[in-house]
């Protein structure tokens, strides 16, 4: 029987962690169309030594719901807890890949989230939206996207 994550160790979580991290990258470099859908076909129906079913398939649909639109329905899955849990890690990651769109540390906006419920408020720099036109748009766009989920997602500029 394995830990829950609160009983694993500082190591053992790093290294889930980085699991977790190289599945991503792997799934991601599947297919140029939907790999979102490609990724998290994989993961849930791949063999993956030290992760349960359950994992396999909260991660899946991580990998599935990060971009595109917001798959609400597949959340029903899960234990009303951990849906919630997944929902909240799911707008995280989707902000995540809007803002860090470069992949560059110098080009990182200062960004500030809080998370209440399905209420999500986002604090970001207002030299950065100015700067990033096509992020800045986007995030008007998944607003919309979270909407349909039940979710609130407020946007604030910082100076």
């Amino acid at each position: 029987m394995e830990l829950p994550i609160k009983q694993k160790t500082n190591n053992q979580k790093n290294k889930l962690w980085q699991q977790r991290h190289l599945i991503f990258q792997l799934v991601s470099q599947v297919s140029s169309r939907q790999p979102n859908r490609h990724g998290a076909y994989l993961v849930e129906n791949g063999d993956f030594p030290g992760f349960t079913s359950e994992q396999r398939r909260a991660v899946a649909l991580l990998i599935r719901s990060h971009r595109g639109g917001f798959p609400n329905f597949a959340f029903a899955a899960f234990s009303e807890p951990m849906a919630g849990r997944l929902k909240r890690l799911a707008v995280l990651l989707r902000l995540a890949v809007i803002c860090e769109r470069t992949r560059t540390e110098a080009d990182s906006p200062a960004v500030s989230i809080g998370v209440r419920e399905d209420r999500i408020d986002v604090v970001i720099s207002a030299a950065w939206l100015a700067d990033h036109a096509l992020s800045r748009s986007e995030l008007g766009w998944e607003r919309e996207r979270l909407a349909t989920a039940g979710l609130t997602l407020t946007l604030s500029a910082s100076r």
